[in-house]
Formats: C-alpha cells, sequence, structure tokens
C-alpha cells in the first residue's frame, strides 16, 4: 500500500490563504528593502513549514493512514493566523 502525503488540496488552498491574510494583516509594516524582504520570505517559510511537521509527526504517530495529519495541520495553521489577528488588534 501507497503511503499518501499529509497534505491535501484543501489544506494547500488554506496555506495559500493564510499567507493572504498574513500580507492583508501586517501590510502597514511592511517595507521593501532588503530586511523586510528576508522576514517575508522567512515568514512564509515558517507559516508553511511549521504546521507541517508538527502534522508529520501526528502522521507518523498515527500510523501513516491516509490523510492522517491534515486535520492537525489545519488546527496548527489556525492559530498561527489567530495570533497574527491578534496582533493586528494591537
Amino acid at each position: 500500500m501507497k503511503r499518501t502525503c499529509i497534505l491535501n488540496r484543501t489544506n494547500i488552498t488554506y496555506t495559500i490563504i493564510g499567507i493572504l491574510l498574513y500580507f492583508f494583516f501586517n501590510v502597514s509594516e511592511l517595507k521593501f528593502d532588503d530586511y523586510h524582504f528576508g522576514y517575508i520570505i522567512g515568514t512564509i517559510f515558517g507559516i508553511v513549514l511549521f504546521p507541517f511537521l508538527i502534522s508529520l509527526f501526528v502522521w507518523y504517530i498515527r500510523g501513516m493512514k491516509e490523510n492522517g495529519g491534515t486535520t492537525t495541520y489545519k488546527i496548527v495553521l489556525t492559530i498561527i493566523l489567530l495570533s497574527q489577528f491578534l496582533k493586528f488588534l494591537k
């Protein structure tokens, strides 16, 4: 039996929406010089990589079942977006 990837189309779409929301929340702070360009790229990698690593860990714990970490990915990404939203409100 082939082991499937833990990310599906819904998670990828949710990630893209999350990245766009991040830019919307932080557009007033962003300047387009070298430092902030690196900050933007690093944040995008953080938004994608951190939930992926957590969900990969859960996927291994659950015995590599099909779509084993998709819910975990969405929950972790939602927590990240909520923290960005609360930062925006301050």
